[in-house]
């Protein structure tokens, strides 16, 4: 159906899309007279080695061959839109029939060969000759599926019968397997080139058809703009001038033909000989600025500033069809140029939003115009992650995503002052008539900041965190209101579960212990003092290890109070450095594991931060090659809500480890709310059961876990039973099922030096009985 479908395009995509296939003829007419010169040359001499007629035939077809695709391919480069169809045909029939002589004498010689019983070095070279003719069939004929599929057809099966008739040996037989199989993977390669080259060709001749009916549309109101005292010019989609008045030239000093319709707006700024280069807001600043927001749809009101002391106020503004509309207005009256020239001082250039400077002034102005004892919240905001977007995909990207997050919070919020502090950050102050009031401006802050941003096709998923804090109850002045406002998103940023916190006095001190806890682990890693503790993994049905998993620690004489590994991670997620510790993490995991004695697999547990990475799978492959790690040894263990933040991304990340040899399992399983349609598409190896669901008494518990084995079973994935901590525990999960289990019954988490050992052991001799239960 799908080669139905592509041929009746080729058929709606007329003599363009022929002309494009058949000129493609002359791309390859190098290798063509290459191979003219060469191929005959080789069958010649096969020909005077064996002295048959065949061979002589072999020799003549390929001879013609050649000469009928290298003709065509000297035609095709000749051929123009002008060119009529019978020149179009003659050079697609000399083509075809040349390129099926080519196929047709490869098989005999190759045959003739077998028959002759010539040697095996000249069986051998015949034999390459017709596997490259095959190979360069495939490559050079896309957009022409049956005469690739007749070569195929005609060399395939040829090599197989010479290679038979040679020997009947069982290298012979393998031998014809393997060109079977080299056959039918360049049959799967022509007919996915085929797709490809004709959908291509459609829509490069649709896009030819938009551009001429975009052309037709190009008519405007041009003698009512000729009077109008403002410059205005408009432009397409593609940033070129469809409509100019005078007037816009006048002001930026460019007269002549030069600067009309079809030049790029950015040459208009880059080339008016009247703009201060010395200004702030010279060229490259306002079409830096300019394009990022016009790309974005957002509204640009800016300044610009002549040397001959003009001032002009630039607005750029979407069209509802298509393009921007860009208005240039004399304001060199200087009450004008001052209150323009004040608002952009306080104004973010990227997204429009007023800057920290305008935040602090319009904070302080409100809190001192509001009435005695009448309330205000303050709500601050940021991205979480933000500076993996940035590292991943780039910085323009991170702009992108900065002014859409501001779009959306000045939808959320059209009765607010919505500011950018900088960074990821942002503010916005909002009256309120209580405190119920202020958490419900704060939840939609929050709604705010979160979303999926399409970015040029780039699917970037984004959430934020907020803090907030009222006045006057938690401070009256605009210096303190901010302070403590920081230090609730703050503690938010600590929070992995609730993502909006409110001022808290104790929040101080947390705020501190938060800086100090966060300088220790930057000198802990910047040290390369992190620890790394091992728990065993055993399988249940005869207790021996088959995994380790790598738990982080805290060094014993690291600085400060000791972190939990939970700590750590947290603090690592909100200051930036996850990347960093996961890969002290993993180089210290894999130097043990490589070190033991027998192998072992290696889990290692991957944040949601890490998954977020464009290049996550890219760099985790990078990182085990530069050690000698096979990555079929390795294990992720992500969490549900790691993966549900983007599914398509972890999918994709997933799949290329995957092809790698890397497996995956879904770690806390049961704490998150996956979808079945989710587990099935995503490529997970197995599941670790939260010990939350770990096997006991509780028939309620029992059951989910049931459910979970089950479900597992219906998807070919394993099941690891974590948290097993009683004999009773270990025994009901033999009962139900469970492949493998890991807790502090069997080992506890030890440093590598005392691995070997446990490894070993396996697991207690008297917990492999079946009959488990009457330990408990």
């Amino acid at each position: 159906m799908a080669s139905k479908a592509i041929t009746m395009g080729t058929r709606r995509g007329g003599a363009a899309v022929r002309l494009a296939l058949t000129r493609n003829i002359a791309a390859y007419r190098g290798s063509l007279a290459i191979g003219m010169i060469v191929n005959p040359l080789i069958a010649s001499g096969v020909a005077f080695a064996i002295g048959s007629p065949w061979a002589w035939a072999a020799m003549l077809l390929l001879l013609v061959g050649h000469v009928l695709t290298f003709l065509a391919a000297v035609a095709a480069r000749r051929l123009s839109p002008d060119s009529g169809y019978d020149q179009l045909r003659r050079a697609e029939r000399g083509f075809a029939v040349g390129a099926l002589a080519i196929a047709c004498g490869s098989g005999i010689a190759v045959v003739t060969v077998a028959v002759t019983g010539a040697s095996v070095e000249l069986a051998l070279l015949v034999l390459l000759q017709a596997l490259a003719v095959a190979g360069v069939a495939t490559d050079s004929s896309p957009g022409r599926l049956p005469l690739v599929l007749g070569q195929l057809a005609m060399i395939g099966p040829a090599m197989i019968t010479g290679l038979l008739l040679r020997s009947t040996s069982l290298a012979s037989l393998a031998a014809a397997v393997g060109v079977g199989g080299y056959m039918l993977v360049c049959g799967q390669i022509a007919v996915s080139r085929h797709r490809k080259q004709i959908m291509l060709l459609l829509t490069r001749a649709a896009h030819r058809d938009t551009i001429a009916a975009r052309k037709a549309e190009t008519v405007r109101l041009r003698t009512a703009m000729g009077f109008m005292s403002q410059g205005v010019l408009v432009t397409d989609d593609a940033g070129r001038a469809v409509l100019i008045n005078d007037r816009f030239r006048d002001l930026l000093g460019l007269a002549g033909e030069g600067f009309g319709v079809g030049s790029p707006w950015q040459d208009f700024i880059r080339l008016s000989p009247r703009i201060d280069m010395k200004s702030d807001q010279g060229r490259a600043g306002i079409i830096d600025r300019s394009a990022a927001l016009a790309a974005r749809n957002a509204r640009v009101s800016t300044v610009l500033r002549l040397e001959a002391g003009q001032t002009l106020d630039v607005e750029i503004a979407r069209l509802e069809n298509a393009g921007h509309m860009i208005v240039l207005r004399d304001v060199t009256d200087e009450a004008a140029t001052e209150a323009t020239l004040r608002r952009e001082a306080r104004r973010c250039p990227l997204t429009g939003l007023v800057n920290r400077r305008g935040f602090e002034e319009a904070l302080a102005a409100r809190l001192a115009q509001r009435p005695p004892g009448a309330p205000l919240a303050l709500v601050l905001g940021d991205l979480k992650g933000f500076k993996a977007i940035n590292d991943s995909y780039g910085h323009p990207v991170g702009d992108a995503v900065l002014i859409q997050v501001a779009l959306w919070l000045q939808t959320q919020l059209p009765d607010a002052l919505v500011c950018r502090l900088g960074g990821d950050e942002f503010g916005v102050i909002g009256d309120v008539a209580d405190v119920a009031a202020a958490a419900a401006l704060a939840r939609r802050v929050l709604a705010g900041l979160e979303g999926h941003a399409d970015i040029d096709g780039l699917g970037v998923e984004v959430e934020g965190r907020v803090g907030y804090a009222m006045a006057p109850d938690d401070a009256d002045n605009a210096i303190d209101l901010l302070r403590r406002a920081d230090m609730a998103l703050l503690v938010a940023r600590l929070d992995p579960l609730v993502r909006l916190r409110r001022f808290l006095p104790e929040q101080e001190e947390q705020a501190i212990v938060q800086l100090r806890q966060e300088r220790a682990l930057v000198e802990v890693l910047t040290e390369g003092r992190i620890e790394v503790a091992y728990q065993p993994i055993f399988r249940i049905d005869d207790g021996a290890a088959t995994a380790i998993e790598a738990l982080v620690r805290w060094p014993q004489d690291g600085p400060g109070d000791r972190l939990s590994a939970p700590r750590m991670v947290a603090i690592a997620e909100a200051g930036g450095l996850m990347l960093r510790l996961r890969r002290q993490v993993m180089e210290q995991a894999m130097a043990v594991s490589l070190a033991l004695p027998r192998r072992v697999d290696l889990a290692v547990n991957i944040s949601a931060i890490e998954m977020q990475g464009a290049d996550f799978a890219v760099d985790l492959l990078a990182l085990l090659a530069s050690h000698g790690f096979d990555p079929r040894r390795l294990i992720l263990e992500i969490t549900e809500s790691a993966i549900h933040r983007n599914l398509g991304q972890a999918a994709s990340h997933l799949a290329c480890l995957r092809q790698a040899g890397v497996r995956t399992a879904i770690d806390d399983f049961g704490t998150g709310f996956s979808s079945l349609a989710a587990l099935a598409a995503l490529p997970i190896d197995s599941l670790k059961v939260d010990r939350s669901l770990a096997p006991q008494r509780d028939g309620a518990v029992n059951t989910l876990l049931a459910a979970s084995i089950a479900m597992a079973r219906g998807l070919n994935l394993k099941v690891v039973a974590e948290g097993i901590e009683t004999v009773e525990q270990l025994a009901i999960a033999r009962d139900m099922g469970v492949d493998a289990v890991q807790g502090f019954l069997l080992a506890e988490p030890m440093p590598g030096a005392a691995l070997a050992a446990a490894l070993n052991a396996g697991f207690p001799a008297m917990l492999r009985q079946p009959r488990l239960r009457a330990l408990g």
